[in-house]
């Protein structure tokens, strides 16, 4: 018999009173995508479908708010890291760095910096994703941290 993995949303008619609202930081979106997708598993391991098809049901709603390219970064967790930092510094960077051993045209490892911590992407990135990872940060970075120059190493 084959797993049914169809996501179950919330009946939000009727009984309002068990409804929650969360507040939550969209840098953390990619880390509970993760959370969830283990507890998704544990679910169906566990013989429980329905509650593994809510928490698909939940995971689907984190997973909207991911821009795509934070996939590449190298562990799931490494947005929110990154915007964690940037909460208590002034500035943060993203870098491009070229590997002489990789194709030109099939883009380059990107380093994110805050501070004195830095994380690279695990895959290669091409221009346009880089701009759109750049873009991601910039967006999720508070205020009070501010982007400083990249560079493009040769």
């Amino acid at each position: 018999m084959a797993l049914d993995i169809t996501p179950l949303p919330v009946d939000e008619t009727g009984n309002g009173s068990r409804l929650e609202r969360v507040t939550f930081d969209r840098a953390d979106a990619l880390v509970m995508v993760h959370a969830l997708a283990i507890a998704t598993t544990t679910a169906y391991m566990c013989d429980s479908p329905q509650a593994a098809n809510r928490l698909e049901h939940y995971k689907s709603l984190f997973q909207a708010m991911v821009p795509p390219v934070l996939k590449k970064l190298r562990r799931e967790e490494d947005a929110s890291e990154i915007v964690i930092a940037m909460a208590s510094a002034d500035t943060w960077g993203i870098a491009q760095e070229r590997i002489p051993s990789w194709d030109r045209e099939r883009g380059a490892q990107v380093t994110i910096t805050v501070g004195e911590r830095a994380w690279k992407t695990w895959d290669r990135l091409t221009e346009e994703e880089f701009a759109e990872m750049a873009k991601a940060f910039e967006d999720l970075a508070p205020l009070t941290c501010v982007r400083i120059g990249s560079s493009d190493a040769a």
